[in-house]
């Protein structure tokens, strides 16, 4: 089988031999640069070599076919004797030439391989390669000692061709000489270089094909410009035009999209967070309008993220058809398409332009009408609340003592999360609504509820009553000397004040709860016959809300500041100026203790005196003409020069002042003053006040009569109560004041003080007023709040404000539509400019 096959090859390489045509040798000067791997080596054509050996030890005939035989180039052996090949040119070298042996170099001593002979030149056989099988021609090594020796490892065995050897490459193609033993193939990127006769077939393909390449390049360039001409005459067109269309589509899309993702959801979160502002000294913890503290930051976002976003998608398209129509030979004949994809994108810009241009004119729209609409309900709020505040003559003051400020925008508290704004006005962050950051809404005017929140003093951060801006504060100072009975008849009005709000069907009750146990701690005291002393000379002001139902809104609501402080603040100059609440109120009681007169003290006998003593009556020093004074001059700090509305002028212990000699005719008032030594007072009053009443007062208390003063003193409307049920009367002294009720027989001084008391203390006289009756005044004033707190309502946690939502939504589909309109109008347009008809 071994013996056939060899004649099989044998026969084969014959059959070539003979078809192959002779060729020219194209001899090949050799120079002494070493070649292939040795080229990049230094010193490596200076290596020497070992008889038997190739380069790097490896047995010779590496590079040749394996046929154990040197071979010089080509594949050819050397000639004998050291000639060079067939067809070289020049003479032979001999001697220390290539291939042939060197003087110097036999026995040379070589590290690591031991002494080996100088190489010896032998001739070889001339002609072509012929492949052996496996066994056919082996190989061995040379070594110093001349025996043969077969190679170890299955590569050296290879190379020795003791594993079979490559046939000829055209032996290969006729399926000859092909197995799976093979030497090592031609490295990747190689090309594989014709030997021998081969080149010259090459070379003689080449001459025969030359005559057609002219015509072949004439035919590239025809199909070349026909491709150019019909590219640029109808591709071109077509696909720089859906390459505008495109461009546009996808920039208007890019834009809407990220706009979407900005504005569409309701969240407080998102891709632009919509973030309270902090609180400060000038800024509230609430969300400022959205035309003021979030369009701004929105349209950053937006354009920040679809800007980048185009651009991407620009350069990664453009990118990408370069390299598939542009990056190889096609990129000759797709020309007219690449320009048009090109000049497409360049032109798109002009419809996003436009595109950009409705999109920033749809915000200016909706910014610009917001603008408007904001500072017109600003103006139309904030107009209507001071018409409001100046119509009901609105005061707004501290009752807390070491404060009585007055201010005209208290602080509000938050009812849900109990924030304070100082600010809650229409303003910037917001013309109907502030929203704080716990996202309840606040009312931000009077007139929109704003007095239905919790209200604290701006400069010591104390509550403040209910109704505060909606109805007015009357201050009402109670002015006397020390036992002037200042406590007593403030009981007594604020008994008498809620009867006659009772008789006009009106509402009224304390403030706080502390008042009410104070008052109901008083009224006990006073059904005592004692009610003990105040020792506050800056006191809390006793806080009485009242409404009247179908009054006017000017007058029909007021709260009451009751000021009711001892009478040792009154001894001073300087204890009268820290009263800063007298300075506020347009209205002022003043209380005079008729047995602190110096007249009236130097009248009285030693029975009197005793009398006086029994009944409990203390001679104050204090003279209630030197307290006027103090009180008058400090009202005349004001700006106004202390000029008051209304004064009442009370005189006290009535009923025991009548029982004197000098007080018999104290019911002539204000003509018993100019005799007792305040005359000036009635003159200064009728100078510097627009009104001023006068009361004798005494217990039995005429409350009525009291009631009717104290309505009229803080400007309550309210109408004369009818004549009382058991036949007791009520005069007028004059125009000026009021008297002392009929019946009241003059007797022994205080002879009947203790059955009065008695009388009060049963009830059986109907509470304090003995002249009355009405089931309204058995009645105690209790606390009560008549507003309605403000409902803060149902908020889901994480949403933005409703303003923030429905300027988004209006900003995108403001933008949307006229982004569409103006791309519908641009397509229009060029339809209409390619057809060639006219479009105005």
């Amino acid at each position: 089988m071994r013996g056939a096959g060899r004649a099989a090859r044998g026969g084969a390489q014959r059959l070539l031999r003979a078809e192959r045509p002779p060729r020219a040798r194209v001899p090949r000067r050799r120079t002494g640069r070493p070649r292939g791997r040795a080229a990049g080596r230094p010193g490596a054509a200076r290596r020497p070599r070992i008889p038997g050996q190739g380069r790097r030890g490896r047995p010779a005939g590496r590079r040749s076919g394996r046929g154990g035989e040197a071979r010089g180039r080509g594949g050819r052996p050397p000639a004998a004797g050291g000639a060079r090949p067939r067809g070289a040119r020049g003479p032979a070298r001999r001697g220390p030439g290539r291939g042939g042996a060197r003087p110097g170099r036999a026995g040379r001593e070589i590290p690591g391989r031991g002494s080996h002979p100088a190489p010896r030149r032998t001739a070889r056989r001339a002609g072509p390669r012929v492949a052996r099988g496996p066994g056919i021609a082996r190989r061995g090594v040379r070594t110093s000692g001349g025996r043969r020796t077969a190679p170890h490892g299955r590569r050296a065995r290879a190379r020795a061709g003791l594993l079979g050897t490559r046939a000829p490459r055209r032996m290969v193609d006729l399926g000859i000489g092909r197995g799976p033993l093979q030497a090592r193939p031609r490295a990747r990127g190689r090309p594989e270089r014709p030997q021998g006769r081969d080149q010259g077939t090459a070379r003689a393909s080449v001459e025969a094909r030359g005559p057609l390449m002219p015509l072949v390049v004439i035919f590239l360039v025809a199909l070349w410009a026909a491709c150019m001409y019909f590219g640029f005459l109808y591709v071109f067109p077509i696909v720089c035009a859906l390459t505008v269309v495109g461009a546009t589509l996808t920039g208007a899309a890019h834009y809407h999209l990220r706009a979407g993702r900005v504005l569409l959801p309701a969240t407080a979160g998102g891709l632009s967070p919509a973030l309270p502002a902090t609180a400060g000294e000038r800024r509230d913890p609430v969300f400022r309008h959205y035309l003021f503290g979030q369009a701004g930051p929105d349209w950053w976002r937006i354009v920040s993220f679809a800007v980048p976003a185009l651009w991407g998608t620009v350069r990664t398209v453009v990118g990408t058809l370069t390299r598939w129509l542009m990056s190889n030979v096609q990129g000759f004949f797709l020309l007219p398409v690449w320009l048009a994809v090109v000049v497409g994108t360049g032109v798109a810009l002009i419809p996003l332009a436009a595109a950009a241009t409705a999109v920033a004119g749809a915000y200016a729209l909706v910014c610009g009408a917001g603008l408007l609409l904001w500072a017109a309900s600003a103006l139309l709020v904030r107009g209507v609340e001071g018409v409001f505040m100046l119509a009901r003559r609105i005061l707004q003051t501290c009752p807390h003592p070491q404060c009585y400020a007055r201010f005209a925008l208290p602080e509000y508290a938050c009812p849900t999360c109990g924030e304070r704004h100082r600010r809650l006005v229409p303003n910037r962050d917001g013309a109907f609504r502030h929203v704080c950051r716990c996202g309840t809404r606040l009312p931000t005017a009077i007139v929109l509820g704003r007095f239905r929140l919790q209200s604290y003093c701006p400069e010591c951060d104390r509550a403040l009553p209910h109704r505060i801006g909606r109805a007015r504060i009357e201050p009402l100072p109670f002015v006397g000397g020390p036992d002037a009975g200042k406590t007593t008849f403030m009981v007594l009005a604020v008994n008498a004040l809620n009867g006659v709000v009772k008789d006009a069907r009106g509402r009224a009750g304390f403030v706080v709860r502390g008042d009410e146990v104070a008052f109901s701690r008083l009224r006990r005291e006073l059904r005592l016959g004692k009610v003990s002393k105040t020792t506050t000379q800056a006191p809390s002001a006793t806080m009485v809300d009242i409404t009247l139902p179908g009054a006017k809104p000017r007058s029909g609501n007021r709260i009451l500041y009751l000021f009711d402080p001892s009478g040792e603040g009154f001894t001073g100059a300087a204890q009268v100026e820290a009263m800063s609440y007298l300075t506020h109120g347009e209205a002022m009681l003043i209380v005079v203790d008729p047995f602190a007169l110096p007249d009236v003290q130097r009248s009285l006998s030693d029975a009197e005196r005793k009398v006086l003593k029994d009944a409990g009556v203390v001679l104050s020093p204090e003279d209630p003409s030197d307290t006027f004074q103090r009180v008058r001059n400090e009202l005349a700090a004001r700006a106004d020069g202390g000029r008051q509305k209304r004064v009442a002028v009370v005189v006290t212990k009535a009923d025991l002042l009548r029982r004197t000699a000098i007080g018999r005719d104290a019911a002539e008032l204000p003509g018993w003053f100019d005799g007792v030594g305040l005359g000036n007072m009635v003159r200064e009053l009728a100078r510097t006040a627009g009104e001023v009443r006068y009361l004798a007062s005494g217990l039995p208390a005429d409350t009525a009569a009291i009631g009717r003063l104290v309505a009229w003193l803080t400007g309550l409307p309210v109408t004369e109560r009818p004549a009382a049920a058991n036949g007791t009367a009520l005069r007028a002294v004059d125009a000026d004041g009021f008297g002392s009720v009929d019946g009241d027989a003059p007797g022994p001084v205080g002879a009947d003080r203790p059955e009065a008391v008695d009388a009060d203390a049963s009830g059986d006289t109907g509470g304090d007023n003995t002249g009355g009756g009405h089931p309204a005044d058995k009645e105690e004033l209790t606390m009560t709040d008549l507003r309605r707190p403000w409902s803060p309502g149902k908020r889901s946690p994480g949403v933005a404000p409703l303003s923030y939502r429905l300027f988004r939504w209006t900003l995108f589909a403001a933008s949307l539509f006229l982004c569409a309109a103006t791309l519908t109008l641009l397509v229009i347009r060029a339809w209409a400019i390619l057809s060639g008809v006219t479009v105005y």
